[in-house]
């Protein structure tokens, strides 16, 4: 992402960013029924609110200052719960690695190498998530 922003407008990079955020959620959610959970976490403590599959990542909070999760499974009410699953979409791992000291190019050297020794499947996607990563 760096690089493409070194040339761009903060304009422009938030159009990318969205840009980018929609292929996900086009991608993740290749049906458009049902609802998705995002849950921010502020100062104030954690807010949990559902919006249809097609609209949700018009919801997601950009604030640096915002811890900003979603589901990536879908519901068929508007409530997290394992009851009203309707979607699964992702099986993911999250890792915290920030808690150990380590970077993310010592976490993905160790990736490749549980790859490489078929210890781990290949992940589909590796998306940073400021702190640590989902594989």
């Amino acid at each position: 992402m760096e690089q493409v922003a070194m040339n761009l407008s903060m304009a422009e990079v938030e159009v990318f960013e969205q840009l980018r955020l929609i292929q996900w959620a086009h991608f993740v959610h290749p049906s458009t029924d049902g609802y998705v959970t995002i849950a921010t976490q502020t100062k104030q403590g954690w807010q949990e609110r559902s919006y249809p599959v097609d609209v949700w990542y018009n919801y997601i909070v950009k604030d640096q200052e915002v811890d900003c999760y979603y589901s990536p499974n879908t519901m068929y009410k508007p409530h997290r719960l394992v009851a009203n699953a309707r979607h699964i979409n992702a099986v993911y791992v999250d890792l915290d690695f920030y808690k150990y000291s380590l970077s993310s190019e010592e976490v993905l050297s160790h990736i490749d190498f549980l790859v490489e020794t078929e210890r781990l499947v290949q992940p589909t996607f590796v998306v940073y998530s400021g702190r640590g990563m989902y594989l």
